[in-house]
């Protein structure tokens, strides 16, 4: 019989491979995840009302697919129900930015679509309910809120740190939200496969949880400079934000395939943007306990 003897390891082996797998967690940032999802669970239990979050923890690493795309959703989130609030889902990806281009910087759009009043936005949500004609069940969008401090442009800028070894992609916003998005139309696809679910009315809210610093300029695109293109920034009122409402215009290829249930004599502007753009939270490590807070209560 032949005994194989296990090799021996030096302690510089476990340092250096310790130190890789350190390194691959931060990256990847597992770490980061469930340390929202571990503030988000101690919202939920403290005793006084006005701090305690609605929001419990319903799975992890959710597994689903969207038009032939695999994806997992880091976490989602439940808010309880009050006798006259309808359910909601937070679908929730978590991002560790690169250290490198650790500031996220939003920008308004002047306009966005014809017949919406300049610097008001529609808080839109996927909703899924039960068809009253169609056995399985259907999903239409909601305008829950008009939001005044709504964003529209998102650029990673570079800071003062170390970047990840991996190299900059300088894609990390636009990666999140299509990430937080195809969670989103995959969770929809499996809510309407199977209507035992989810209650009479769901909204799904998309949140992103990052590690980069949140900037907003106040600036007026359109009185960029028509000979050059430039936009001068000098006098900006530019600040730091701990979250804000993020506007993006989704892709078809990430949308859901169940049944929706457009308004009726709906004008083109109209369907464009309940077809295609999506509200979604994005909220740093310093806004995480008062975004939860406030979407804790009725925010609409």
């Amino acid at each position: 019989m032949l005994i194989r003897m296990k090799p021996e390891t030096t302690n510089e082996q476990i340092d250096e491979v310790r130190n890789s797998f350190q390194k691959a967690l931060n990256r990847h940032g597992f770490g980061f995840q469930f340390s929202v999802l571990k503030i988000a669970e101690n919202l939920a239990k403290r005793v006084d009302y006005d701090e305690r979050s609605r929001w419990s923890f319903l799975f992890s690493e959710v597994p689903l697919e969207v038009r032939g795309s695999g994806t997992r959703i880091d976490f989602i989130l439940s808010r309880s129900r009050s006798t006259s609030s309808p359910f909601f889902y937070l679908i929730s990806e978590c991002k560790r930015a690169n250290p490198k281009l650790s500031n996220w910087c939003f920008v308004r759009a002047p306009r966005v679509r014809r017949g919406r009043s300049r610097g008001v936005d529609p808080l839109l949500v996927e909703t899924v309910f039960q068809g009253r004609e169609v056995r399985k069940p259907m999903t239409t969008v909601s305008n829950l809120n008009a939001l005044t401090d709504a964003y529209h442009l998102g650029v990673e800028v570079r800071s003062p740190k170390a970047g990840d070894d991996k190299g900059e992609s300088g894609r990390a916003i636009e990666d999140a939200v299509t990430q937080v998005l195809r969670g989103l139309n995959g969770y929809i696809e499996a809510l309407c496969q199977d209507k035992q679910l989810f209650e009479t009315q769901v909204h799904l809210l998309p949140v992103i949880f990052t590690t980069a610093q949140l900037w907003i300029s106040h600036s007026d695109l359109g009185l960029a400079d028509l000979d050059t293109g430039d936009i001068d920034l000098s006098t900006d009122k530019f600040e730091s934000v701990p979250w804000l409402w993020y506007q993006y215009h989704m892709s078809p290829g990430l949308k859901h395939t169940s049944i929706y249930e457009p308004r009726h004599e709906i004008k083109a502007e109209e369907f464009l943007e309940a077809k295609y753009i999506r509200t979604v939270a994005i909220v740093s490590a310093s806004g995480i306990e008062e975004f939860l807070l406030y979407t804790s209560r009725d925010f609409f």
